[in-house]
């Protein structure tokens, strides 16, 4: 897994929620 910024990666978390779609980084 390649490091990311938490803020920016629990941000895109949220809207994979959101839009029902699972993304593995």
């Amino acid at each position: 897994m390649m490091p990311v910024n938490i803020e920016a990666y629990e941000e895109t978390l949220e809207k994979q929620e959101k839009a029902g779609i699972q993304f593995y980084w």
